[in-house]
């Protein structure tokens, strides 16, 4: 089973649909419509107002979702933190990022909301504690599909740095990253699963 997402190959391997969008159902398989109830998604990082490549992302995405599929249930978990507080526009569950336990909180709201999956922006600086090791007490507790962004994928990382990219990678359902050379190392230096 492929455990990547390659956006560069999504053409190739998926079928396109009208306005641009590309459908993430191979061609080959059937649509399944089992779903009693619209699909909830939990998105994970950072998100505007804050000033981060990653707070636009996630914005971004989150928007794109609602306009292309309203019939999804986003929630928004945005990282907040002390030393630089940010006002969200849109209503949000906010991670205090500094806060371990508020990891464990927002994945035990995850659980109880029945998402159906979680999609992590992954970027150590964005979590708390050493590295971002704080993100673990999130992804080790959710039971829902784990889908990571790696917007970062380190050829040289410390230990603390490989474990925590060793562990998401083995709690990933799927991992996506933004160009080739990343997955390659992933699979490489990571022994993802290709």
């Amino acid at each position: 089973m492929e455990h990547f997402f390659d956006p560069s190959e999504s053409r190739n391997a998926c079928e396109s649909v009208s306005n641009g969008v590309v459908s993430l159902i191979p061609k080959d398989q059937p649509v399944r419509r089992t779903a009693l109830r619209p699909l909830r998604v939990a998105l994970v990082g950072n998100f505007a107002p804050r000033k981060c490549g990653i707070a636009t992302f996630t914005t971004d995405l989150h928007d794109q979702l609602r306009e292309f599929h309203p019939e999804v249930t986003i929630d928004v978990y945005a990282l907040q933190d002390r030393q630089d507080p940010v006002e969200h526009r849109d209503p949000v569950y906010e991670v205090e990022r500094d806060d371990a336990s508020a990891y464990a909180l927002a994945a035990r709201r995850m659980n109880q909301d029945g998402v159906d999956a979680i999609w992590l922006q992954h970027e150590f600086g964005i979590f708390g504690g050493e590295c971002g090791e704080d993100v673990l007490e999130l992804t080790r507790r959710v039971a829902a599909p784990l889908v990571v962004t790696m917007h970062t994928v380190l050829a040289d990382p410390n230990e603390k740095q490989e474990a925590i990219m060793r562990a998401l990678i083995g709690r990933a359902s799927r991992l996506m990253v933004m160009c080739h050379a990343a997955r390659e190392l992933l699979i490489s230096r990571y022994q993802a699963d290709a």
